[in-house]
């Protein structure tokens, strides 16, 4: 193969901020002609399942849950999941101070109340999947997101955290905060995943918008930011492309002569 694509799915293929729940045509494309051109194509998101609007045909592999679940052609090369013992604890933390969370493992996701307003405000920006459970059963979960009606109980709640798990805080559009152990990052696994299957640095690509994007830009050769992206990771991208609704991929793709 030629080289490797890495894809984050929310801002970058998706964008539920401006109801793009499906992603472009030039986008849809462009992947599909990526890979017809010898370029495997993966997705790297901190959701825990892919989208129904995009088809699992189209990619090689999947990193989810920021880096702790890595799949590739079908094969489950790493899965780092909370204890039952873990769970406990959160579910105790999350019911003292009225925290709505989700719970995302590798087949299924679980929610405190789907009815919750907190819950449908969450699933409203960021394209919430109708296929969830409300009691939680034995599936290893990966990421946990926590939701939160004021940033005070958010931040007493992230205080009580373990110091080794990795936390990212979000203060709008809603307050939340996504939950992961120690392990490997979303810039980690991408470099784990390249490494393991044989392809060099300089035939590495990835495309993110987000705060969690940045250590995967800088893992790879061609680091490049959507139009729509924070100013944090413009600054460290190779590159910027157009907005996520404007032929972002599908114009990257093309200034690389990746099609």
């Amino acid at each position: 193969m030629k080289g490797i694509l890495f894809f984050d799915i929310d801002g970058t293929l998706l964008d539920g901020f401006i109801g793009l729940d499906k992603p472009l045509d030039s986008t849809i494309e462009a992947i599909r002609t990526a890979k017809k051109n010898g370029y495997y194509c993966v997705i790297a998101s901190a959701r825990s399942a892919l989208p129904t609007t995009l088809d699992a045909n189209d990619f090689d592999g999947f990193i989810f849950a920021n880096g702790n679940y890595i799949e590739w052609q079908g094969e489950v090369l790493y899965n780092n999941y909370f204890s039952q013992a873990q769970l406990a604890y959160l579910f105790e933390l999350f019911e003292k101070h009225k925290a709505q969370y989700s719970l995302n493992g590798e087949k299924k996701a679980f929610v405190s109340d789907k009815n919750h307003p907190l819950l449908i405000e969450h699933g409203e920006i960021y394209g919430g999947d109708d296929d969830v459970y409300h009691e939680y059963d034995s599936e290893k979960i990966n990421m946990i997101t926590a939701l939160f009606h004021t940033a005070d109980a958010q931040n007493i709640c992230k205080a009580a955290l373990p110091q080794d798990w990795v936390v990212h805080v979000y203060k709008k559009p809603n307050i939340h905060m996504d939950i992961h152990l120690e392990g490997y990052s979303k810039g980690e696994a991408v470099e784990f995943l390249y490494k393991e299957i044989g392809i060099p640095f300089e035939n590495t690509f990835a495309f993110g918008d987000g705060q969690n994007d940045i250590e995967m830009l800088q893992a790879v050769k061609y680091g490049i930011a959507m139009g729509n992206a924070i100013e944090a990771i413009k600054m460290i991208a190779l590159d910027v492309t157009t907005d996520v609704d404007k032929d972002g991929i599908a114009n990257a793709l093309k200034k690389y002569h990746v099609i």
